[in-house]
């Protein structure tokens, strides 16, 4: 192993140990700002939604094995010495953060977890944010693809695209939740 695999090699476990602990820090970060918004006191942290932490924690380990196979795929690449694979580094960790913070918010989304999006009144304008947000990049990303090697539009392109994939869970999920609704208001009138 030479020098600059050494390197790549030590990298990619701190990146991985980084996006690893992410999802626990932001899901602790969101959990004390939904505290604070319900003037709820520390003493009282027995009575918060246990369900909804277990997904983000959950959430966060399928995230890791996410990034673990991104990884154990760019090792393999690296060993293979895939042309042009180094100089793309920092658009190829990028990658691997995007992929990692779009399997924990998809699972949290999709089970009910995603703190902000469950507030019925934000749902819509949430959706709408997200998938502009999406075209945005992929619009800036596309056009600074041939004006910068090519490196900074895939980061764009990348961030587009994980916009626009959790923007169509979030819809998928509102669907979801509306049809469920519609089952058990057609089953209450029955009875």
């Amino acid at each position: 192993m030479n020098t600059s695999e050494k390197i790549i090699l030590t990298v990619l476990v701190i990146f991985a140990v980084l996006v690893w602990l992410m999802p626990i820090v932001a899901a602790t970060y969101i959990e004390q700002q939904e505290r604070k918004k319900r003037g709820e006191p520390d003493e009282s942290r027995a009575q918060y939604d246990e369900r909804q932490k277990l997904i983000r924690l959950e959430a966060g380990t399928h995230a890791l094995y996410a990034l673990g196979g991104y990884l154990l795929v760019w090792m393999v690449l690296e060993f293979l010495d895939v042309p042009l694979w180094e100089p793309r580094t920092l658009t190829l960790l990028a990658a691997g953060l995007l992929l990692a913070v779009v399997v924990w918010n998809g699972e949290c989304i999709l089970r009910g977890a995603m703190l902000g999006f469950n507030q019925r009144k934000n749902e819509a304008s949430q959706i709408i944010l997200y998938f502009s947000l999406g075209l945005c990049w992929l619009v800036i990303g596309g056009s600074n693809l041939e004006a910068m090697s090519g490196s900074l539009g895939a980061m764009q392109m990348l961030m587009g695209a994980s916009f626009l994939i959790q923007g169509g869970l979030m819809l998928y999920a509102r669907h979801n939740r509306k049809l469920a609704e519609k089952q058990l208001d057609a089953g209450d009138g029955e009875t």
